[in-house]
Order: structure tokens, then sequence, then C-alpha cells
């Protein structure tokens, strides 16, 4: 009876154990998405959400710590983003550790949202912190953007972003915090391009709490329309309650699709603005207005071209000013550089003294009124050259610049200006670009071809060394390999990296000795030039400095005879200590092997000692 109350009580408590841990797993799993390259792209590459991945191996007892905080801030930050688990001692996960370039273990991975990233600026960031999960959280937050939320600390500022023209609902919040919470960040990534979110700032201007009978925080107020009253949020503090309650006061979501690829044109035109800016320093003057901004009202000294974009060499010529421009920024001088269509503003080539010819170049600095022509050849090298010595000498011809004549009113056309894809700048990134991508194809080509030249010579070892086996054989066989080849790839990836490791060290130390030959070297330059210089005073020293001379020889040759013996020594130490490591790692895999065999021995032999009570038990009854 009592052995049967005590069986009874141990079933029973494994029984609530077993429920306990299952609950805890599904937690954790709702918590946390397991990734391997079957599904990673689906899930994280085509997510609207921002994602955090921790890279781990499930064998290494020393990420436990790390996955307990990963697991614990999973659980916190559900809701405001994604968090994903990829196990590399799995055959499945290789392809990822080569593409992320995960070369040790624990590393955690941010990857952030599609929705305000184009596949030309998707960069991941590696997390370098402390792996702690207070640690883990907040540098998860700063991932979530900030851009989508306007802040505001003045009334003036509160009024600028409730009374823009887009017709978009405004979402309000009304904060004691110094910084954005993480909340309100994946609020604002949720509903990106259906609500325009802003934050108050209540410590730096109460009064504007105020003004919207705000009396805790935080609160947060929705504005349909310019000009309508407020609706107050006064349900839950969690992501999915406020997102729930702005759902129907968003616009719907195809009008996300519309704004998204709005905002995608835009970012396109403002890189293509850019680069032509990078290519083009030499700006096109095309009406009054341009000519006021761009010339006028600038301080610095402005060389104005008068070009024709008829002339064959147009594009010649905006390259020579292209070539000034950055010698003078390289000289440290600023000049303000624009061109002008010699053929259009006749008027203005003429009161500059240079009408009926192209090109021609005036230096002109409308603050203080003067002017110079230059007189040359239109060269890169002329133009540099007349800019630091003649320029500044002697005085230039006094000019009114508000009684010049107006610019003839013309359309600036692309066509006149330098493409920034024929532009050699624009070329390099090309092929940069490319180069990364083969370098990529090549990785990938390689670790497959690794991967299948390991499994024939398995095969090929495996099928010579042993005669033919069942179709089980085989299969258990294939089953072993497939264990085995993890354990094999972490046992040779350890090796490289201890490798690499030790030529590290040898690399540094070499470094170093190589900078303290050179500083030896160079203070031996001197002491000799010092030397030669007395030695034409005192011609009675040189067969002292010659015999001197030949003992610093024999000096210099035994120290490099010794750093070859230290480099041999320090290679013998680290081969000894490889297979010492490898030779540990055997004796630990056969341990191991043989305490299973004898854990297996134990439990037949409890599967006999319970079949023998379930025989005596029936016998009772």
């Amino acid at each position: 009876f009592f052995f049967d109350t005590m069986v009874s009580r141990f079933l029973f408590l494994l029984t609530v154990a077993i429920l306990c841990l299952r609950e805890c797993v599904a937690s954790d799993s709702d918590a946390i998405t397991i990734l391997d390259e079957s599904n990673f792209a689906a899930e994280v590459f085509s997510s609207e959400s921002v994602w955090t991945v921790l890279f781990f191996k499930s064998k290494d007892k020393g990420n436990k710590d790390t996955q307990d905080a990963f697991t614990k801030h999973a659980t916190k930050m559900k809701g405001l983003l994604k968090c994903g688990t990829v196990d590399i001692a799995r055959k499945n996960a290789a392809y990822l550790v080569d593409v992320f370039q995960i070369k040790t273990s624990p590393t955690i991975v941010a990857f952030p949202s599609t929705l305000l990233t184009s596949p030309d600026d998707y960069v991941p960031e590696v997390y370098k912190g402390a792996k702690t999960f207070k640690a883990i959280s907040s540098w998860a937050a700063k991932q979530l953007p900030q851009q989508l939320i306007t802040v505001s600390s003045t009334e003036d500022e509160l009024d600028a972003f409730l009374t823009q023209p887009d017709p978009i609902p405004r979402v309000l919040l009304f904060s004691e915090k110094a910084d954005t919470s993480a909340l309100y960040k994946a609020l604002s990534l949720r509903l990106v391009y259906r609500m325009a979110f802003g934050e108050v700032r209540v410590k730096a201007n109460p009064y504007l709490a105020e003004k919207y009978d705000v009396i805790s925080y935080p609160t947060i107020l929705v504005i349909e329309a310019t000009g309508s009253s407020p609706v107050k949020y006064e349900g839950q503090n969690d992501i999915d309650s406020i997102a729930a309650w702005l759902e129907p006061l968003a616009l719907p979501l195809s009008e996300r699709e519309v704004r998204k690829q709005k905002r995608e044109e835009e970012d396109k035109q403002r890189k293509l603005a850019q680069k032509r800016a990078l290519v083009n320093p030499t700006r096109r003057i095309t009406n009054a207005a341009e000519w006021q901004e761009g010339v006028v009202s600038k301080g610095a000294v402005s060389l104005v071209s008068f070009l024709d974009p008829s002339d064959g060499n147009h594009k010649e010529y905006l390259r020579t000013l292209k070539k000034v421009h950055s010698k003078t920024k390289k000289g440290g001088t600023q000049y303000n550089f624009v061109w002008l269509d010699a053929t259009q503003q006749t008027a203005l080539a003429e009161a500059f003294g240079v009408g009926g010819e192209s090109p021609r170049l005036v230096f002109l600095n409308a603050r203080k009124g003067w002017l110079k022509n230059y007189i040359g050849t239109f060269t890169a090298d002329a133009i540099w050259a007349y800019t630091k010595d003649s320029l500044l000498k002697g005085a230039g011809k006094v000019v009114d610049v508000s009684a010049l004549p107006a610019l003839v009113e013309e359309q600036n056309e692309d066509l006149f200006e330098l493409d920034p894809e024929e532009e050699p700048e624009a070329k390099a990134e090309e092929k940069k670009k490319e180069a990364a991508k083969k370098k990529a194809q090549e990785k990938e080509k390689k670790a497959k071809e690794k991967a299948e030249s390991s499994k024939k010579a398995k095969k090929d070892k495996k099928s010579k060394d042993k005669p033919e086996k069942t179709e089980k054989e085989e299969q258990q066989d294939d089953s072993k390999e497939q264990k085995e080849e993890p354990e094999a790839k972490a046992e040779d990836k350890d090796a490289e990296k201890e490798q690499a490791n030790a030529d590290k060290e040898d690399a540094g130390e070499k470094k170093k000795d190589d900078k303290k030959t050179k500083k030896k070297d160079e203070k031996k330059k001197k002491e000799d030039k010092k030397k030669e210089k007395e030695k034409e005073e005192d011609p009675k020293k040189k067969e002292e400095e010659e015999a001197k001379k030949k003992l610093r020889k024999e000096e210099e040759e035994r120290k490099r005879q010794e750093r070859k013996a230290r480099d041999e020594l320090r290679r013998i130490e680290r081969e000894l200590r490889q297979s010492k490591e490898k030779e540990a790692k055997r004796l630990a895999k056969e341990a191991q092997k043989q305490r299973e065999a004898e854990i297996r021995e134990v439990e037949k032999q409890y599967e006999e000692m319970d079949g023998e009570y379930v025989m005596v038990r029936d016998v009772e009854n």
C-alpha cells in the first residue's frame, strides 16, 4: 500500500510538472517565432514589423542566460515588435549564418520594417551590448522608428503640426516623459500613412496641456480634421486596445498603399537630386528668382559662366567647372558656381562685358558690388591658377547688382546637365554594388560545393571500408550523419576561430615589432646623417664609424633570427594546443557515448523490473 501511494504521488507530481512546462513553452512560442531557411524570408523580409532575431547554438550551455534574457524581452515587447530565434547548429540555418556573417554565438540582429525601408536601404543592425534583459529591450526599443512622430514643445510647433494641408487624421500624445515610448513608436508604425502622430512634451510647456484640458498623463487625443474638436481615448494602456480604437478613425488601407508609393517616388526623386547635385556642382540659373536666391543673396564670390547648351563641348565645359569646384573645395576656399545660357541671357552677358562669346567666365561678388572678367583658356588648371594667384590682386570693376538687366524666363532641362548615370562617381558606385553581389554569390556557391564534397567524401570512405548494407542500416547511417554533421561543422568552426585568433595575435605582435623596427630605423637614419656631417668635418672618424656599422648589422641580424625563432615557437605551441583540444574533445565524446550506453542498460533493467512488478500485481489480483 505504501509503495502504491508513493508511486501514485510521484506520477501525479510528474503530470503537474509536464503541464506547467507545456504552459511555459506555449507562452514562449507565442512571443518567439522559430526561424530557419524555409520561413525566414516570408516572416522577416516580408514583414511590416521590426524584428529582433537571436542566432544561437542549442547545444552550447553558455547560451542559456542569453536565451532566458531574450525570452523575457520577447514577452515584454510582444505586440510592439516581433522576435525570432535561429539555431545555427542545425543544417537548415547554414545559409542564414553565411548571409548575415554570424561569427559568434549568441548574436542578436535587428531587421527594420519594410514599410519604411526600400530594398536598397535595407540594412540589419547587430546588437553589441550586454546580453541582459534590460539592455536588449532598451536597444530594441530604439530600433522602432522615431521619424513618424512630430514632437512639439512650443505652441507654434504644435500649430504647425495641426494645420498642415494634408487631410489626414492626427493623433496627439501628451506625455511627461523626455523620450518617446516604445508603445507609441510601434503604434505609429502600425498605422503609418493612415494617421499623423504627434507628441507634446508637457514639462517643456504645461500651457499646451491646459489648452486641451488634459489633466492626467499619458493622454491620447485624435483630431479628425482641421478645426474639429478632439476625441479622447479612455481605454486600457496597451497597443492592441489603442490600435483597435484608432482603426475606424484612420484612413483606409487602400490609401496607405497610395501614400507609400508616393513617398517611395519622392525618395527616388530626392536621391536623384542628390546624385545630380554631386555630379553637377555648377547650378543652372533660369529666371530672376533663382538669380536672386543663387547669386545675389550669397556672401561668397560667384563664378558665373556663360555657356551655349547647343555647343558640342557643353558638357566638357561643365566637367571643367566641376574639377575647379573640387580643387577650390580641397584648397579650403568656398566659391559659388553657377552657369547661364549665353544665347538666352544676352542682356546680362553684355552688362558684364562678355556678350557674343562662349564659354566666358565672370567672378562676381554681389554683396560687395565688384566683378572681374576671366581672360584665359577655359581649362581647370588655368581657372584654378587664376583664383589662387590673380583673383584677389587689384581692384575689380564696380557694379550695381540691383541695376543689372532682368533675366529672361526659360525652362531648366536636365538634358543640358551632366547625367549621374554617365559620370564616374555613379559608375563607381554601381561597380561596388555589382562586386558585392558577385562576392555574395561566390560565397553561396563555395558553401554549397563544400557541403556536397564533404558528403560525397564521407559516403565514399564508408563504401570502401565497409561491406554492402541493408536499406534499414543505410537509413540509420544517414540519420547518424545528419546528427553528427552539425557537431563536425561546429568543431571545424571552433578550430577556424582559434586559428584566426592565433593569426590575429601573431599579426598584432608582428605589427608591433614592425613599428618598433621602423622607429629604430628612422632614428638610425637621423644619426647616420649627423655622423656623415661629422665625417666631412673629421675624416679620422671613418674607421670607427665603419666598425660601428658592422656591429649594428650583426646586431640586427641576430635580432631578426631571434624574431624568427619566437615565431616558430609560437606556431609549435599553437599546434600543440590545438592537438590537445582535439584529443580532449575526442575523449569527451567517447565518455559521452559510454555514459549513454550505461543509461540505456539501466533503462532496460528498469523496464524488466516494471514488467515483473506488473506480473506480481496481476497474480495478487
